[in-house]
């Protein structure tokens, strides 16, 4: 099974820290992979997030003051050696969170 085939939206490579939180109390540092409109996918160095997990992102906008939060679900979890990757999946984005996505795409 290819699973571009379940991709909605077009992947855009990025190299981006991102803090992510199942609690929004305590963040794991993580690096952003690849974005999409409706996605990130972020790898975790030796860190634990259960699958379909509720975890809180946050990503700076780059050449901005801004900050992108977003709320989301871990839908898939790669783990490779040291390194576990995550899928999450966005959920709830309002068009604010739309527009800041966007911007961090054309950044790179």
């Amino acid at each position: 099974m290819n699973t571009k085939d379940k991709r909605r939206s077009k992947r855009f490579s990025v190299r981006q820290l991102v803090d992510i939180s199942p609690t929004k109390e305590n963040f794991l540092k993580a690096t952003g992979v690849n974005l999409s409109e409706s996605g990130i996918l972020c790898k975790l160095e030796s860190e634990e997030v259960d699958s379909y997990a509720n975890v809180f992102l946050m990503l700076d906008v780059p050449d901005s003051k801004e900050s992108l939060q977003v709320e989301g679900v871990v839908v898939r979890i790669d783990k490779q050696g040291s390194n576990t990757f995550l899928a999450i999946e966005f959920s709830n984005v309002e068009a604010k969170e739309k527009k800041l996505i966007n911007k961090i795409i054309k950044n790179f």
